[in-house]
C-alpha cells in the first residue's frame, strides 16, 4: 500500500507542491528515493532514520520506496524531511496523515524539528494558492512569519510533538516595524547647507518616484545627499513588507530583520553583473531586485561597467526583469527608485568656477558617453549640483537650512493630496503650445515627454493644485536641463 504526503520547493517566488509517496515492503532493508532530489535531501535518510528512533517510534526493517512528485522538478535541501518521516510512520501504521496538510521543516538527529530558509516567501505563496491547506513548521520560523494570517498555521518543536497534535502554543512575537527611523538614517538634510533648491528637486523625486540624476564636481555634496534620504523614508503598508521580504527571503536572508521601511541599496560599482540583476544556481535576486518597493542609489554612476548600465534600460521601464538559464527562467519584480550621482568629466572639475578642468574635450565627451542616450532618456530629472561658496551659501543660509524633520513632513503631507488625474492625452492638448515648439525644438523621445508630464504632476502635488498647470510643466522642464551634460 501507497502512503502519501505534502510538501513543497520553492521555484522562484513561487511554491509549488511536492507529493510524497512512501511504499514499504518485505524485502533487503534499504530506503531508496527518487524523483530527482539534490544531495540535501537524498542525505535525509540517514537523519530521518535517526530522528524517528529518537523521537520514540519504531522503523521496522523492510524496504521503503521514496518517491518525489513531480519527478521533472529539481528538489532542494532538506525541507521536506518532516513530510517524508511522517510518510514513513504512516507506511508502518504509527501515524494516520490528515487531509489537505503541507508539512515543512527539517529535522535533527535527535528528532527535534529545524528551521527552514525562505520560510516567507514559501507561506505567502502557499497561502495564495491552497488558502484552505494546513502547514505545519518549525517553531524556529515563527518570527519569520509573523507579518503573515496564522489561521492555518502550527508549529511544532518536535516529531514526536507533531505525531501527538502538541503544537507550540507560546504567543506570536510580533514583526519589529514599529521603528520611527530608517536603519539607515544616519545623516541629516540640516547638515547641508545652501542646497535647498536640490532638496526641493529630491522632495519632488520621492514624491513621485522619479529616478533622478545629480551632476556636480567633487565635494559639492551629492553623495550626502543621497546619504540623507534614509531619514525621510516612511514605513511601508503590510501588503507591501510581505512582498518585499518575499524577495529577502528568496536569497535566504531571514526575515527576522524586519524594519517596516523600504529597502536602500547602495551598490559598489565594481559589482558584477550577476550581482546586479541576478543570477546562480538557483537563481538569486540581484540588486535592483533585492531594492524592490525601495531605492537603489548608484553613486559614480559612470564608473559602473558599461553591460551593467545598460542592462538597467529594462528593469528601469517594466518595473520587473527577466532572468533567463538553460535549467530555470525567472521573472522577478524591481519597482525601485534610482537615485544616482557622477562627477561631469573624468577629473570632475568641468564648470567649476574654483578648479580648472584638466580634461579634454575629447576624454570629458568619452566619459560622458559611458551614459547612453537611451540610460538618461530613464532619468525625469538630470540636476546640476554646484559647489557652494563658504560665505553666501553655508555661513549667510545657515539658519534657513531644510531639515529631515521638516522634509519629510512635506513628503507625507504631499502624498497624502490627491494627485491629479488627467489622461495622457488631456495633459497633450491642454498643453499643445509648449509640448509643440518643445518637439520641434528639442526633439524630446515620447518616453521622456511622458517623464516630463509625469514630473509636472508630481509638482502640481506637491503645490496641492488641483490640476497641471503651466507653471508645473515650465518648473519640470528646467528639471531635465544640465548644462554640465550638454
Amino acid at each position: 500500500m501507497i502512503f502519501y504526503s505534502l510538501a513543497t520547493t520553492l521555484i522562484g517566488l513561487d511554491a509549488k507542491l511536492i507529493h510524497i509517496e512512501v511504499s514499504a515492503s518485505k524485502g533487503m532493508p534499504t530506503e531508496t528515493l527518487v524523483g530527482l532530489a539534490d544531495s540535501a535531501t537524498k542525505e535525509s535518510k540517514s537523519r530521518i532514520k535517526s530522528a524517528i528512533l529518537q523521537s520514540g517510534f519504531h522503523y521496522p526493517l523492510l524496504n521503503y520506496t521514496i518517491n518525489l512528485a513531480p519527478a521533472h522538478l529539481k528538489k532542494n535541501g532538506a525541507i521536506l524531511d518532516i513530510a517524508i518521516a511522517l510518510g514513513l510512520l504512516a507506511a508502518t501504521k504509527q501515524f494516520s496523515i490528515p487531509e489537505n496538510s503541507i508539512f515543512l521543516g527539517e529535522l535533527s538527529l535527535d528528532g527535534k524539528l529545524k528551521g527552514i530558509s525562505s520560510a516567507l516567501a514559501i507561506v505567502s505563496s502557499l497561502q495564495t494558492q491552497h488558502p484552505n491547506y494546513t502547514l505545519y513548521l518549525p517553531s524556529e520560523n515563527k518570527a519569520n512569519l509573523a507579518l503573515l494570517k496564522q489561521e492555518h498555521i502550527h508549529y511544532f518543536d518536535s516529531l514526536s510533538d507533531l505525531v501527538q497534535k502538541k503544537p507550540n502554543t507560546k504567543p506570536l512575537e510580533q514583526a519589529k516595524t514599529n521603528a520611527k527611523k530608517h536603519p539607515l538614517a544616519a545623516y541629516d538634510f540640516a547638515d547641508l547647507y545652501g542646497l535647498e533648491s536640490i532638496k526641493h528637486a529630491l522632495l519632488i523625486a520621492l514624491l513621485g518616484k522619479h529616478n533622478c540624476l545629480l551632476v556636480g564636481p567633487p565635494g559639492c555634496g551629492k553623495s550626502q545627499l543621497l546619504k540623507c534620504i534614509a531619514s525621510v523614508l516612511s514605513p511601508l503598508a503590510i501588503k507591501d513588507q510581505i512582498n518585499y521580504l518575499r524577495i529577502l527571503s528568496l536569497n535566504t536572508q531571514e526575515s527576522t530583520h524586519q524594519t517596516g521601511f523600504p529597502a536602500i541599496r547602495s551598490p559598489h560599482h565594481t559589482i558584477s553583473y550577476a550581482g546586479m540583476f541576478g543570477g546562480g544556481r538557483p537563481i538569486k535576486a540581484g540588486e535592483v531586485s533585492l531594492a524592490h518597493l525601495g531605492i537603489l542609489i548608484l553613486d559614480e554612476i559612470a564608473e559602473f561597467k558599461r553591460d551593467i548600465l545598460e542592462g538597467l534600460r529594462q528593469p528601469l521601464e517594466d518595473k520587473h526583469i527577466h532572468i533567463s538559464r538553460v535549467d530555470q527562467s525567472l521573472c522577478l519584480p524591481a519597482n525601485c527608485q534610482v537615485l544616482a550621482s557622477m562627477n561631469p568629466c573624468p577629473c570632475g572639475f568641468y564648470g567649476s568656477l574654483e578648479e580648472l578642468c584638466s580634461c579634454s574635450s575629447l576624454a570629458r565627451t568619452n566619459y560622458i558617453k559611458r551614459l547612453s542616450g537611451p540610460l538618461l532618456d530613464r532619468f525625469d530629472m538630470i540636476i546640476d549640483v554646484a559647489k557652494l561658496n563658504f560665505k553666501a551659501d553655508i555661513i549667510e543660509k545657515k539658519h534657513n537650512t531644510l531639515d529631515s524633520a521638516t522634509f519629510k513632513h512635506r513628503l507625507l503631507e504631499a502624498s497624502q493630496t490627491t494627485r491629479p488625474q488627467a489622461p495622457l492625452q488631456e495633459l497633450l492638448l491642454t498643453h499643445q503650445d509648449i509640448i509643440t515648439k518643445l518637439l520641434d525644438q528639442k526633439k524630446l523621445s515620447f518616453r521622456r515627454l511622458k517623464h516630463i508630464l509625469r514630473l509636472a504632476t508630481s509638482i502640481a502635488q506637491l503645490k496641492g493644485a488641483p490640476c497641471v498647470e503651466k507653471t508645473h510643466l515650465l518648473e519640470a522642464l528646467q528639471y531635465r536641463k544640465s548644462k554640465l551634460l550638454d
